[in-house]
């Protein structure tokens, strides 16, 4: 009897804005108030970032789907709000 197996994969998301590190993005006063007024709007892509996340919502979200995570992130060199993830199945 074969047995059914899905196959596993490796997915690199990268440059996903870290929400615990939000403030590090709107650091002065005039960025904080955009981004408020943008949340009223329901078009509102957060200057382009598109939608924060936290490292908690993420790896809760993977291991909901019996995925495995880990969470990189960047330099501050690069981007001192953004993360990678590495998700796998095996």
């Amino acid at each position: 009897m074969a047995h059914n197996q899905e196959p596993g994969f490796l997915a690199l998301f990268t440059d996903v804005p870290n929400k615990d590190w939000m403030l590090r993005f709107y650091n002065t006063h005039e960025r904080f108030a955009r981004y408020c007024e943008n949340q009223k709007s329901p078009m509102n892509n957060n200057d382009g970032l598109a939608r924060w996340w936290s490292p908690q919502e993420v790896r809760e979200f993977a291991e909901g789907l019996g995925l495995t995570i880990s969470i990189h992130s960047q330099p501050d060199e690069l981007a001192n709000c953004r993360m990678d993830l590495l998700i796998a199945r095996k």
